[in-house]
């Protein structure tokens, strides 16, 4: 899916859609076309609340990995770290999950 490019997927016009990219962020778009009136958009379907970087399994180490379509974790995509996705063993249908690493945030610090 990295190499995919957005104009070689087919899509409906004014259907929603799910866009999801960098492991855990997700956007909710609608394709409009050119004779479209350009007034109103872009429109703000859903404001989606920051995600916390935290293990989402743990609450204490810091996530390295999305999972998405794995139905053991209660929401998908779900942001885990390695210990607890190692913890948790292989599911049974591995061809349904996508695990995705998380891009790592450089680190800031303070020059004194």
């Amino acid at each position: 899916m990295l190499e995919v490019k957005l104009s070689s997927l087919s899509a409906r016009l004014h259907k929603p859609y799910t866009l999801l990219h960098s492991g855990n962020c997700e956007h909710f778009i609608v394709l409009r076309h050119p004779s479209d009136p350009v007034s109103g958009y872009p429109q703000i379907l859903q404001v989606t609340p920051p995600i916390s970087t935290l293990c989402r399994a743990c609450h204490k180490v810091p996530a390295v990995l999305s999972v998405v379509g794995d139905i053991r974790l209660g929401e998908s995509p779900c942001i885990l770290c390695g210990p607890c996705w190692d913890a948790m063993g292989l599911p049974v249908d591995t061809e349904a999950i996508t695990t995705i690493p998380l891009p790592v945030l450089p680190t800031v610090t303070p020059q004194i």
